[in-house]
């Protein structure tokens, strides 16, 4: 009986989740790139984190909802707001402007402001991203590959679905 309970609970929630995040799309983002330029110099780095998004062109709006260090897997749940500020299809006049292997992506422009001192804009494509950060004198630039563009629907059932496979010497925390 509270097995059953747990289950309902468990279904109605989702099924709200999915209701409420259906127009929406999570890009998962993974750097292979980084540095930063400081006084006109640029300092080169190693690829240290992975994003993810909830984009919502309908609304005009993004959000990163959580960013993962590559090197432990440590989550950071950090969230910025965004706006869309452009949406090129790789048809119009001004994909000549973009590279020979990037000219027939859909590319998504985002600006944000993480902080009272900084601003980011990224570009979201087909298979790559970028990002730019100006932050207290100095700008913070990394290169990346999205890995998996999905509709918000098919990740909150992937979530849910993970959570409920248990390990066999996990114990059930439902009840």
């Amino acid at each position: 009986m509270v097995a059953m309970r747990s289950y309902l609970i468990v279904v109605g929630s989702v099924i709200l989740a999915v209701a409420h995040s259906a127009e929406a799309e999570v890009i998962i983002a993974t750097e292979t790139g980084r540095g930063e330029y400081e006084k006109g110099v640029f300092t080169p780095g190693k690829p240290e984190f992975r994003y993810r998004f909830d984009v919502d062109e309908r609304a005009g709006k993004a959000r990163l909802t959580e960013a993962v260090r590559l090197k432990n897997d440590a989550v950071i749940e950090d969230t910025v707001e965004y706006v869309i500020t452009a949406v090129a299809d790789g048809t119009a006049i001004s994909s000549i402007l973009v590279s020979e292997a990037r000219r027939n992506q859909r590319i998504l422009t985002l600006v944000g402001k993480p902080g009272s001192l900084a601003i980011e804009v990224i570009l979201l494509g087909d298979d790559f991203f970028e990002y730019c950060k100006a932050s207290s004198g100095r700008l913070y630039l990394s290169t990346g590959t999205v890995k998996r563009a999905i509709s918000g629907e098919k990740d909150i059932l992937q979530q849910l679905m993970d959570r409920t496979r248990k390990k066999p010497e996990q114990k059930d925390d439902w009840h």
